[in-house]
């Protein structure tokens, strides 16, 4: 099998930082849902509807069951706007092999600015307008803040460990290891395999994350996980609550990270990467 290349940012249309991904995959599909989503993104040209691909297929570390995250940003003006633009995306893309993967949603742009969950400086642009050239970019500490708390409040939901979708629950785990990265190790982990790594084994709350991840990764989807499982998921998602709100009460939740754990992540990533062969 070849090596992995780097995609640049003009290959595949990205506009911040320079991924290392299996470049066959990932140009082909970025280039299926620009294909499919530029009719689409012309058809609501008037509301300036602009669509990304983000998450961990935008990053390069999507796995088989992935979920493909994209994200459209329009300018409501009338009621039924972006329902009836998220409607047309997934109409346009129904087709496609891989539709049944797809985590699709379009929102209101103006409301997305007070609240921008989704950091489109790591996204790629597929399609329509360029909203990430007029909304402000966050820094990473603030997204890192706000994803904290956000994730903190369901953590705490007692319907967090749903045992009808196994693959759904191993994504919630990792956003777990991910909070908890965040609040231990001192670095924001842009995926669960990061923050796995950046936890380690020391202590009894990233054991039992790990060990979850792992079990949750060997059942098939779809299944129903093991209630044991699925409540032990939940008490751990309820003491991963207690770290933040103990950060919260105390004042301590941010800046999130912390040179040493962004030196920790740059060197996971350094020997993660894939190499090219000489």
């Amino acid at each position: 099998m070849a090596a992995a290349a780097p995609i640049t940012a003009a290959k595949i249309g990205h506009f911040s930082t320079t991924l290392l991904v299996p470049s066959a995959r990932m140009a082909q599909l970025i280039s299926e849902l620009g294909d499919d989503l530029e009719s689409v993104a012309r058809r609501f040209g008037d509301c300036r509807l602009g669509i990304y691909l983000h998450g961990s297929h935008a990053r390069g570390e999507a796995g088989p069951r992935s979920d493909i995250d994209v994200i459209g940003l329009c300018a409501v003006e009338r009621e039924g706007t972006w329902q009836a633009a998220e409607q047309a995306c997934q109409d346009a893309l129904a087709t496609r092999l891989w539709s049944d993967q797809l985590d699709l949603k379009v929102v209101d742009a103006a409301e997305f600015s007070i609240n921008p969950w989704v950091d489109l400086r790591r996204a790629h642009h597929l399609a329509g307008y360029a909203w990430h050239e007029q909304l402000l970019p966050r820094t990473v500490d603030q997204a890192g803040r706000e994803s904290l708390l956000v994730l903190g409040v369901l953590f705490e939901d007692d319907a967090f460990a749903d045992r009808a979708d196994p693959a759904g629950l191993r994504k919630s785990v990792g956003r777990l290891c991910s909070v908890l990265a965040g609040l231990t190790a001192g670095a924001i982990p842009q995926s669960a395999a990061e923050a796995v790594a950046l936890l380690g084994e020391a202590g009894r709350l990233p054991r039992a994350l790990g060990a979850m991840r792992s079990e949750l990764a060997q059942l098939p989807n779809p299944s129903v996980v093991p209630e044991e499982l699925s409540d032990r998921v939940q008490r751990v998602a309820a003491d991963v609550a207690a770290v933040l709100r103990a950060h919260v009460e105390h004042g301590v939740l941010g800046p999130v990270s912390t040179a040493a754990g962004e030196q920790a992540l740059a060197k996971y990533r350094a020997s993660s990467a894939p190499q090219s062969c000489g």
